[in-house]
């Protein structure tokens, strides 16, 4: 169901289309100041903008809306994650009696730890110990993630157009989102998302050293932050960089292959040790993650829609209620072709309000309708993939999607660039709607900037369904 938040956007969209189609050069003079303006914004200014306008939002509504309570039980193991990194250790000492502790989303032997990859813990205890609250790590996160969704974009498009991609992805997906509002991000896999697709646009046109450092970390944060997905977004990338090196020509010399392969051949090495590391200080064996550990203690049920059912497992009361309440029916749901797309249309659709408000909508859609048009093949394959990936899961949440944020912010970037130059009977109609849709996604911030002020939106909600001010 639509909510009401969103009529007036839609209204506002409509009317501003009619708008640009009967006075397509309405305030041209000060659009195209505007335009040049942005145009002329520098690689370091860009950046600083980018990180700042989701964060500034947020500032400003801190006085009337506070920093979030965690409310989901994986919210408390990234906050014990975080806790036990605040304190200088990697693993906590076994509990007394670890049998009276066991929960879902924790180990409590042999370490008492969290499950999760340590890269958002991290982040946590980051804003614990040096800001004071570990929300503050959530909250320049967002900015962090939205500066490198401007980095990402100026390898495949000029700095206006970056800049634009950056900021629309960055206040959508950061100021009124559970990505920024609770404990549990997404913000943080987006980083490494962007960083991975960024530096293959520079690497695609020429080896260094720098992109493939980025390259490097890019996937490392990637892995230990939200591995499937992750992984599933640097298989794609690194297959479309080798067709291009291959297709290069004059084809690329050894100097500059050692130039990429060395940063990854090190990045590679070092991820592998510290995750033995990590794997032996959690778990006590080096080849088990404490999320493979955990899981299998907590549910006898899989993640993929392919898996069978492992044994049933003698869980405590309350692992046992979530089990039988929770995790059986989406497993079983997910068996039948019936149940399975109606779980993929549930679970889409709520990653659909959190990606797309109303004023995105029309350049999405452009720019799907024109991936062949434009011959973007290789964002296609792209985006294929991650879809693939998400398909064959049982359960998919608005943040298993982070890792394909920069193929987000591309579609964005392709769609209004497309729409910009459509000029239908020789109007100028494109570039008109195209401006009206940033007035559009503007007063729709300010709408749910409102919506959080008057108390209307349940940060409850949001991080199950995933977006402000929609109801269910």
């Amino acid at each position: 169901m639509i909510a009401w938040l969103l009529w007036p956007e839609i209204l506002l969209a409509a009317g501003l289309c009619a708008l640009s189609w009967w006075r397509p050069a309405l305030c041209e003079p000060w659009w195209r100041r505007l335009e040049a303006r942005v145009r002329r914004v520098t690689p370091a200014a860009g950046l600083a903008i980018a990180f700042l306008a989701p964060l500034s939002i947020r500032v400003a509504l801190l006085p009337v809306v506070d920093m979030p309570k965690p409310v989901v039980m994986d919210e408390f193991s990234y906050l014990l994650g975080a806790d036990t990194f605040a304190l200088g250790r990697v693993a906590n000492p076994p509990l007394p009696a670890p049998g009276a502790f066991r929960a879902s989303y924790v180990l409590t032997s042999p370490a008492y730890v969290s499950i999760y990859p340590p890269a958002q813990a991290a982040v946590l205890a980051f804003g614990q110990v040096v800001l004071g609250h570990p929300w503050w790590g959530v909250f320049l996160s967002v900015g962090l993630m939205s500066a490198a969704g401007f980095w990402m974009a100026r390898a495949f498009a000029p700095n206006g157009w970056a800049l634009l991609a950056a900021l629309l992805a960055g206040v959508q997906l950061g100021a009124f989102t559970y990505w920024m509002n609770s404990y549990w991000g997404g913000s943080v896999a987006a980083i490494g998302g962007n960083l991975v697709v960024g530096a293959y646009g520079r690497l695609r046109t020429r080896l260094a050293i720098g992109p493939s450092c980025w390259l490097t970390a890019g996937a490392a944060l990637l892995v230990l932050r939200r591995p499937y997905e992750g992984l599933a977004l640097v298989l794609t990338v690194s297959l479309l960089l080798v067709h291009d090196l291959g297709t290069q020509r004059p084809k690329p010399k050894w100097p500059e292959l050692v130039r990429l392969l060395a940063p990854l051949a090190a990045g590679t090495l070092g991820l592998g040790l510290f995750t033995v590391w990590y794997n032996l200080r959690c778990t006590g064996d080096w080849r088990s993650m404490p999320y493979v550990i955990g899981d299998r203690a907590a549910s006898s049920f899989p993640h993929f829609v392919f898996e069978s059912p492992r044994p049933p497992l003698d869980l405590p009361a309350n692992m046992a209620q979530l089990e039988a309440s929770y995790r059986a029916p989406v497993y079983w749901r997910n068996r039948s072709a019936r149940g399975y797309l109606a779980a993929r249309m549930e679970q889409f659709g709520r990653a659909f309000w959190i990606f797309l408000r109303p004023a995105l909508l029309p350049p999405i859609l452009v720019s799907v309708v024109g991936l062949w048009i434009a011959r973007q093949w290789k964002l296609a394959i792209a985006l294929a993939a991650a879809l693939a990936a998400l398909l064959i899961e049982v359960q998919v949440h608005p943040h298993y999607i982070a890792p394909f944020v920069p193929l987000y912010c591309l579609l964005l970037l392709l769609g209004f660039r497309t729409l910009r130059s459509w000029n239908p009977r020789g109007r100028p109609f494109g570039r008109a709607f195209s401006r009206s849709l940033v007035l559009v996604f503007g007063s729709a911030m300010l709408l749910a900037a409102g919506s959080l002020v008057s108390g209307t939106t349940l940060w409850a909600n949001d991080a199950v369904f995933g977006c402000c001010g929609l109801s269910w």
